[in-house]
């Protein structure tokens, strides 16, 4: 057996998995006492009661769905027992069939020393967990963190033997570069991450850092007259020429096809043009509200989300002195955007308080996102004094400018939040038809959001057993 923390992300996701995790007790015991004391418990007292006996507790394995946060890193979804003897799944301790409930389990806080049993594909799950979870197996495999495992996949033809995260690619000269004539370069990238384009998810590319630079022989067979200099040195490394991105640039890698049939050609490299702290000029920023810091803000926190360690930590002080700078400025995006960074605790421990601030000034400055997020915020009584009619009354306000703004994720969002306002009662009258129209929206909103925006999906399953759940009452 293998650690989960050792294999490629690549090898796991979107495959059901059996580890040597288990479940005591005391975790479902807890977890019933959790929703028992939600304002608005999920399941009835009789569930409630049941829930902490579902469970064969001598067993030494469990079936769980991994996926990537990028909050948590690789987290795990338990499905059922099972034991290691002869890979038996228990699927009649079903806990999502029997309450919709699926414990999450963080791999690097609850279990760094989790070990992979074995690898399953979905058609070797027990017909009755195959069915009940097929919406999570799809949510699971169609996630970034999947694509991504997979977009890895592809470079595998021009990985380094020694050096599997460095793929060689060709560099060709950038447009503009004032020589027609220029050779194009081989490069060597240590890739970073991979960008799936919704719209093309069978073009990927990838986010790469250069680390080696060479000439391309010429047609003739020779490297073009002195290109060789500053390439090559003593001790072997290898250095950029002069006229090329230095060692630890980035890059955005592609793959090179043949317009006539679509064979692959190789692997190609262009500089990436992002913008940067050196690239911030006040006056500017001034000229156009703080559109300018915003920009910087963003590259930063994108590149924060894919790097880890003391990298992570500073990229995100910088987009959070620049999102600063641009909510000076008075840009609601900026404030927005702040409020996700202290609310997510980017920076260390969530502050709820902070997150408050922004989202309610983004919020009053009309933007619906902030609107949303002050909402969940006074409904959760996070940062704030719980306050359901305030609640309401911010949902309402991103409800309406996201759905003039034809905004659909927002706008669904509101308008899952406004439908379980209605069905419960809270904040105002209940209203269970008021609630199936706003589950509706939610349904329609989302389902045009997720194609851009996948993560939606988890909301749009809500959205989609509300509609069924109201139906049935």
């Amino acid at each position: 057996m293998q650690k989960l923390s050792e294999l490629p992300l690549r090898a796991y996701l979107g495959h059901p998995v059996i580890v040597d995790l288990r479940l005591a007790r005391h975790d479902l015991g807890e977890l019933a006492r959790q929703i028992a004391s939600a304002p608005e418990p999920q399941l009835p007292p009789e569930a409630l009661e049941a829930l902490p006996g579902h469970w064969d507790f001598d067993a030494d394995a469990s079936l769980a769905w991994p996926r990537v946060d990028h909050e948590n890193g690789v987290c795990l979804y338990l499905l059922c027992p099972c034991s290691t003897a002869d890979h038996q799944t228990m699927p009649q301790y079903d806990l999502f069939g029997g309450f919709g409930l699926t414990p999450e389990r963080i791999v690097d806080q609850d279990a760094p020393d989790c070990e992979v049993i074995d690898i399953l594909s979905r058609e070797d799950m027990p017909e009755m967990l195959k069915a009940r979870t097929r919406w999570i197996g799809e949510l699971f495999e169609e996630s970034p963190g999947v694509e991504e495992a997979r977009g890895g996949e592809r470079l595998d033809r021009w990985r380094d033997p020694l050096y599997p995260d460095v793929v060689s690619a060709v560099l060709f000269p950038s447009e503009g570069g004032g020589d027609a004539d220029a050779h194009p370069w081989r490069v060597f990238a240590r890739v970073e991450r991979c960008a799936i384009d919704p719209d093309e998810p069978d073009a990927p590319h990838w986010e790469a850092t250069l680390a080696a630079v060479v000439p391309l022989p010429d047609e003739e067979g020779a490297t073009e007259p002195g290109a060789a200099e500053g390439v090559g040195t003593a001790d072997g490394d290898l250095q950029a020429g002069p006229d090329l991105p230095r060692p630890g640039s980035r890059l955005w890698l592609g793959i090179a096809r043949a317009e006539e049939d679509g064979e692959v050609l190789g692997l190609y490299a262009s500089e990436a043009q992002d913008l940067g702290a050196e690239d911030y000029d006040p006056e500017v920023d001034a000229r156009e509200d703080g559109e300018l810091s915003l920009a910087i803000g963003a590259r930063y926190c994108q590149e924060g989300m894919v790097s880890e360690g003391i990298h992570r930590v500073v990229c995100f002080e910088l987009a959070e002195h620049f999102y600063q700078a641009s909510a000076e400025r008075g840009n609601a995006r900026a404030m927005c955007n702040l409020g996700h960074v202290c609310s997510y605790g980017r920076l260390g421990e969530k502050d709820f308080d902070a997150a408050a601030k922004w989202f309610r000034k983004a919020a009053v400055l009309g933007n619906a996102e902030a609107a949303c997020k002050y909402g969940d915020l006074l409904w959760q009584g996070r940062g704030v004094r719980r306050d359901d009619e305030q609640a309401y009354f911010y949902y309402q306000m991103a409800y309406k400018r996201a759905k003039d703004e034809w905004d659909g994720a927002v706008w669904g969002s509101a308008a899952l939040r406004l439908a379980g306002c209605f069905e419960y009662g809270r904040g105002g009258e209940r209203d269970r038809h008021c609630a199936r129209d706003l589950c509706l929206e939610a349904e329609a909103g989302l389902l045009e959001a997720v194609p851009d925006q996948p993560w939606h999906k988890g909301q749009l399953a809500r959205a989609r057993e509300g509609l069924e759940r109201l139906a049935r009452e």
